[in-house]
């Protein structure tokens, strides 16, 4: 970053956040998302797969701009910005 101020924005937003771990359940959840997905033709990228299956398990809902990948998941409550 090019100044203290634009690090200690960043930390500001950062420090917002919650980090949400990829946990046994949602690593089983996230391989049968990619194995019924594999099964029907549309496969997308794993790293997709694993943050819906997170998002599902937490029955959080994702905010994205790729709507077009997660419409495929069945269960996964989005948000399109």
């Amino acid at each position: 970053l090019k100044s203290n101020v634009e690090r200690e924005k960043l930390n500001g937003f950062l420090s917002g956040l919650v980090v949400l771990d990829l946990d046994k359940m949602a690593a089983v959840l996230a391989g049968n998302i990619e194995a019924e997905l594999i099964s029907k033709g549309q496969e997308i990228a794993s790293e997709d797969i694993m943050i819906a299956a997170i998002v599902i398990k937490k029955d959080e809902v994702l905010l994205t701009r790729n709507k077009k990948h997660f419409e495929r998941i069945k269960g996964l409550k989005m948000e399109c910005y």
